[in-house]
């Protein structure tokens, strides 16, 4: 999944109480715990929907904003473990462009960026990993927004089929999906009139018209498909009325 964030230093990023100056704990259903916050829907194995929740909580005036994930209002998975580890940062440089996501504080025990990423998401897989991007994400002075993009779906039924011109089976399914069943091959011959008759509209190669060079649609010297159309009769229908007759 990826999310692109605009985020706005000139909030007040305090979030303290007045009687300690100690910051709230993070309460996703509580604005005042958070600098920023979205969900969006992701889908597991089976295409079931989720939420996940991301949160940014900036951190003084050090271009630093610590980030909370929850899935389905959830701040912890199945196992009581947080979604991502404490004290995850995202930082950025002074001309507003992301740094990278640390865990901890400056310095860093671990000098390199670390990737994002959640387990316990996903019910039917309690090792399935979901990736975060933030590569985009910047740090201006505007109002905090983000725009969020993931490759899942949920499930769906089969609601038809079609060909496209390269010969293509194309299934088109109720949740807005389409995959790929397999592809029309065709078939050109040194000689069609050397093509000996099988019955109905079947043809057998045969010495005559030469062995069968067999290739895919739109490619070298061989036509496109149409499909859902039907071929009318090459013959002149009267003239064949007449033959029956005589």
């Amino acid at each position: 999944d990826t999310v692109a964030l605009t985020l706005d230093p000139s909030v007040n990023g305090t979030l303290t109480t007045p009687a300690s100056y100690a910051r709230r704990d993070f309460d996703p259903t509580d604005p005042e715990t958070y600098t920023y916050g979205n969900t969006n829907t992701v889908y597991d194995a089976l295409g079931e929907s989720h939420t996940i929740g991301y949160y940014f909580i900036k951190q003084g005036e050090d271009n630093t904003w610590e980030i909370k994930i929850t899935v389905d209002g959830e701040t912890t998975n199945a196992n009581g473990d947080p979604f991502i580890e404490e004290d995850t940062n995202v930082t950025f440089d002074s001309e507003g462009n992301i740094s990278g996501t640390y865990v901890g504080y400056s310095p860093y025990a671990v000098a390199n960026p670390t990737q994002l990423s959640i387990t316990g998401w996903d019910p039917t897989d309690a090792f399935a990993e979901l990736e975060i991007h933030l590569g985009a994400s910047t740090q201006y002075a505007l109002t905090s927004s983000d725009t969020f993009s993931q490759n899942g779906f949920a499930a769906g039924e089969l609601q038809g089929v079609s060909f496209d011109d390269n010969g293509f089976l194309i299934a088109s399914y109720t949740n807005q999906q389409t995959a790929v069943l397999g592809q029309i091959a065709l078939a050109a011959f040194d000689n069609v009139d050397g093509l000996t008759p099988a019955g109905d509209t079947a043809w057998v190669a045969s010495s005559d018209s030469g062995a069968a060079n067999v290739g895919k649609p739109n490619t070298g010297t061989f036509g496109s498909i149409q499909g859902g159309a039907l071929e009318e009769s090459n013959v002149d229908l009267t003239e064949e009325l007449v033959a029956l007759i005589e």
